[in-house]
């Protein structure tokens, strides 16, 4: 049985949150700066995503499960 804490363990799980993890920065980031920005089309654009994500429960449903379970949500869960 392997070590839960050892270096490998670790190591293997740091490389496989690696894309989660940038994935989700790069979003939040995005929607800070769209937040800053005085530009019109990216107000409209994040007004837009954010009406879909109230609106549209399978969307919101979809983007919950990706942001409590990361990569390891499937698809086929309700």
């Amino acid at each position: 049985m392997r070590d839960s804490g050892g270096d490998a363990v670790i190591a293997e799980y740091d490389a496989a949150r690696q894309a989660d993890v940038r994935l989700r920065t790069g979003a939040v980031d995005m929607l800070n700066r769209t937040l800053l920005t005085d530009l019109l089309p990216a107000d409209l654009l994040r007004g837009a995503g954010l009406l879909a994500l109230s609106e549209i429960a399978p969307l919101r449903r979809f983007v919950m499960r990706q942001g409590l379970a990361g990569g390891s949500a499937r698809q086929d869960q309700a």
